[in-house]
């Protein structure tokens, strides 16, 4: 009977270690990889293609108000925007491909890709 206790608990720890490893292969192979380019979208709709080696601050107009788009050291944040709630101004710079930034009230997405 304790030989049936051990096998389960080698096969379960080797399960676990199995998957954590899988997990860290997928988190940094994937998530660590920078973009070349910001695509802003708009209700849905692509509104601007923004370099990211270029720095500047960009206007749009959300469907409530006005935000801007800071991008800097292939970085890129919203540094304004006359939301409510501020949750994409206070959301941290983004430069890794997939990431987004997402204004729900303006109907924004901040999106960075790979090549335009």
């Amino acid at each position: 009977m304790i030989k049936r206790h051990i096998f389960d608990f080698i096969l379960i720890l080797s399960l676990f270690t199995l998957c954590v490893t899988l997990f860290f292969v997928w988190f940094f192979s994937i998530k660590g990889t920078k973009g070349n380019y910001v695509h802003i979208y708009c209700d849905n709709k692509e509104i601007l293609i923004v370099d990211l080696k270029k720095d500047d601050v960009y206007e749009i107009d959300g469907t409530i108000s006005k935000m801007e788009i800071h991008v800097e050291n292939g970085y890129v944040n919203v540094s304004y925007s006359g939301c409510k709630n501020q949750v994409c101004v206070h959301h941290l710079a983004i430069c890794n491909i997939g990431s987004s930034i997402i204004c729900l009230p303006n109907k924004v997405e901040v999106r960075v890709e790979k090549d335009e």
